[in-house]
């Protein structure tokens, strides 16, 4: 093997030659310079005292420098360049390098002789000096060897003497030959190369990896005399010995340390590999509250890269639901300041497009010996898709809630069933706060399945003996123990859904029933990722399994409230519609026969008797009125056809039809420019006929009635990809007190002499925008106006 003297040694040996090299330049160097300065004080001594000045004046004192710091060849240098100078520039002829008088050429050879003279005694000097410190140094080095030699010999460490250039040892302690088993005698024939097992590239790379690390020590393998392999860290200090460059290295095995490094970075890319691929979003704090770890799914639930986020406190990147702040920083500050070590939260973030996530965190702190906080690590969980099926669930309640205020009877049946489905909600709110969560890893090659404790009791596969939740894979478990647990009817549809995700290169979710060792029945619903090698093999399934059974029992119970409502429902649309329209004969009559009776007999009659015919004519009147609004609101939403609709259309049909009431108070009408949504055309022309004929008739006195219609796309709010509708007005207001039960059949806030009619143009504008999927509300104030609005499918859903 061929192993070069280390990088520190071997740029002490280039940077001595480097000095010499410096040295010989510098010396003559200034031999030109002194030649350079001669030359020019001369000329300004002419200028000074004028021609006549002798000719070599200033250029002695140049070559006694040069002499002086450099020795014979600089003085030659100097000598041969103050001649030139002088014959070109000084003796005439100026200008040629010609001397045309012999007394010239006399004095120029004299001056060079001069010269040669001072070169030769200044070098004799400088020589005798030199070797004057040589001497000096060769007695200390004596003194010092025998020092060197003594601490060699006796010390415990292993040391050897290597030349640099060749990789010889020149010497090893008794401690070094004890170590690689050889003798002293058979150490000083080798060289370091037949001990270490690099390459001389992998030597080079060290050496390089050693400068870029700052650090002055080399780690190499090392064989022994028995053939094994041991690795050593090489501490190397070059040092010089009778003019021979040398390297003393100190050297220490590390290979138990070594080897307990190698498992320690083994274990860590193992749990780095399976936090990064698991379904949770691993998110770490520091003391400080700045984000120092982003790993897992957090990229995928939140949209943020890692370095988008890592170093940024959470307010900086202001992810947390304006809404929910006040419970995050609860949670923060009780984590902080060591009040709660584990805090379970469910709360909405935003994601880097601004959209809502709903997330589940398990956050747990830890704190050092004082009980400062080191850091905060939290688990979070997507839940959206959870959270919008009970929302749906909710609205389908809410909507069903609604139509039961037709009677009395419908709106005691609906308080039932609400307080059912509250149940239900309880029982779901109580099974998810305690689902808990297990881990594993299925090995396709081996066969196992590793598993925490946790999910061991989730399926029921064995009895373990702690009740403490833990997220290590300490436990491990047999497809066929595994298949044994599983509800027969569901294995065959797992494993094919198994198939289908590999074959996809798909994440692995489904839910599936377990019969625990008792024969109880509990879900389970399980998320995982694959891993696959270099062939696109499988290797490992890693995920997580959550218990879900009461989640399934609310969902079933919720199904089945549901649609008894539905059909409840349906029951009392039909009997309101049958009483309002037979109860449209009986009071035709009625007012039929009174009209004939005040017509027939009112001269017969006196004023009382006709007084109280007026009375039953006016409740009969009064009376079928209210039977055809009853009847009118019991048709809204009845043909559920949602269908392509321009909404510019349907508004034009509501103002022909209250072209009349918009003559007579003088109402302006503007709107924005209106969008397609799905919905019936009628019924949507009636909703904007119900909104804009209230805001004409609940007008102020003496004010003209101002009426605009505005639209607005909603994307990233409660009810995403719809139109948000407003219909805004400077009539009279409403105190928010009501804003709930003016959308309540027969519900009125005045009397009818003050403004006419039944209370159900507004019932009747919720049930229509209901039943289109919308919502409708009102935003109001006494005397500053009303704004209604509600929402509709955009037509591209």
């Amino acid at each position: 093997m061929n192993e070069q003297p280390p990088e520190p040694a071997a740029r002490l040996w280039r940077r001595l030659r480097l000095q010499t090299s410096v040295s010989w330049a510098v010396r003559y160097a200034l031999a030109v310079l002194a030649v350079t300065l001669a030359f020019d004080v001369r000329l300004v001594l002419t200028e000074w005292v004028g021609p006549g000045l002798p000719t070599y004046i200033t250029f002695y004192p140049a070559i006694m420098v040069a002499a002086l710091a450099g020795g014979l060849g600089p003085a030659l240098v100097a000598t041969g360049l103050a001649s030139l100078a002088t014959a070109y520039w000084i003796l005439p002829p100026v200008g040629q390098i010609a001397i045309a008088s012999p007394v010239d050429r006399l004095g120029l050879a004299i001056f060079s002789g001069m010269g040669l003279f001072m070169g030769v005694v200044a070098e004799l000097y400088r020589r005798r000096r030199h070797k004057a410190a040589a001497y000096d140094r060769a007695q200390a080095l004596l003194e010092g060897d025998e020092r060197f030699r003594n601490m060699f010999d006796r010390h415990h460490a292993v040391m050897m003497v290597v030349e640099p250039e060749t990789g010889a040892i020149v010497d090893a302690n008794p401690s070094a030959a004890l170590y690689y088993g050889y003798s002293r005698e058979q150490l000083r024939a080798m060289r370091i190369q037949d001990i270490n097992q690099l390459s001389p590239d992998a030597v080079a790379a060290e050496r390089a990896m050693a400068v870029a690390e700052q650090r002055n020590y080399f780690v190499f393998p090392h064989r022994l005399a028995s053939g094994k392999v041991r690795w050593v860290e090489v501490y190397s200090t070059p040092f010089e010995t009778r003019g021979r460059p040398l390297l003393y290295s100190i050297i220490h095995d590390i290979t138990a340390r070594k080897r307990s490094e190698e498992q320690l970075r083994e274990v860590t890319q193992r749990l780095t590999y399976h936090v990064d691929n698991s379904p949770l979003a691993v998110i770490e704090w520091g003391p400080d509250m700045r984000l120092t770890r982003w790993a897992g799914a957090a990229e995928r639930v939140f949209g943020w890269k890692a370095e988008e986020v890592l170093g940024k406190r959470m307010e900086e990147i202001r992810w947390v639901y304006h809404e929910d702040e006040a419970q995050v920083a609860e949670v923060s500050g009780d984590l902080t300041t060591g009040a709660d070590s584990h805090r379970f939260s469910a709360n909405r973030n935003y994601r880097k497009d601004g959209s809502v996530v709903y997330c589940e965190w398990y956050n747990s702190s830890l704190l050092d010996e004082s009980g400062k906080l080191r850091s905060i690590l939290s688990l979070v969980l997507d839940v959206t898709e959870r959270k919008r099926t009970e929302d749906d669930l909710r609205a389908s309640r809410e909507a069903a809630l609604n139509l039961m205020e037709d009677s009395v009877e419908a709106r005691r049946e609906a308080e039932q069933a609400s307080a059912d489905l509250r149940k239900s909600e309880e029982r779901l709110a109580l099974a998810a706060s305690g689902t808990q969560i297990g881990m594993f890893d299925r090995d396709f090659v081996t066969g196992e399945i590793s598993a925490t404790e946790q999910l061991i009791r989730l399926i029921g596969l064995r009895p373990t003996t702690t009740t403490t939740t833990t997220t290590t894979l300490s436990q491990t478990y047999t497809y066929r123990e595994w298949a044994e647990r599983v509800h027969p009817e569901d294995l065959l549809r797992i494993e094919a859904e198994l198939a289908r995700c590999l074959n996809e290169r798909a994440p692995f979710e489904t839910d599936y029933r377990v019969i625990w060792p008792d024969g109880d029945l509990h879900w389970v619903s399980v998320r995982g990722v694959f891993q696959y090698d270099a062939q696109g093999q499988p290797l490992h399934l890693l995920g997580i399994i959550m218990e879900i059974t009461a989640r399934k029992q609310a969902e079933a119970a919720l199904r089945e409230a549901a649609e008894d409502l539905v059909r409840s429902n349906k029951d009392l649309e039909q009997f309101a519609y049958v009483c309002s329209h037979d109860l449209k004969e009986p009071l035709r009559m009625v007012t039929g026969f009174t009209s004939l009776l005040k017509e027939r007999y009112g001269d017969r009659l006196d004023a009382k008797a006709g007084e109280y015919i007026n009375y039953a004519s006016e409740a009969a009147t009064r009376m079928q009125g209210l039977v055809d609004d009853l009847l009118a609101y019991s048709r809204a939403g009845r043909e559920k056809m949602n269908e392509p609709v321009d909404a510019t259309a349907a508004l034009t049909t509501a103002l022909k039809n209250l072209r009349a009431a918009l003559e007579d108070s003088g109402a302006a009408v503007t709107h924005d420019p209106l969008p397609t949504v799905r919905a019936n055309p009628l019924e949507l022309a009636q909703v904007f006929q119900n909104l804009i004929g209230n805001a004409i008739k609940f007008r102020k006195a003496g004010v003209t009635a101002e009426i605009h219609v505005g639209v607005r796309r909603v994307e990233a709010e409660l009810v995403p990809d719809h139109w948000l509708f407003s219909v805004r007005d400077n009539g009279i207001g409403i105190d928010p007190q009501f804003a709930d039960r003016i959308f309540m059949i027969f519900q009125r806030l005045y009397t009818r002499e003050e403004y006419p009619g039944s209370g159900v143009g507004l019932a009747i504008c919720k049930k229509i925008v209901e039943r289109c999927g919308g919502k409708i509300w009102v935003e109001s104030e006494p005397g500053k106006g009303s704004t209604f609005y509600f929402t509709l499918s955009a037509e591209s859903q």
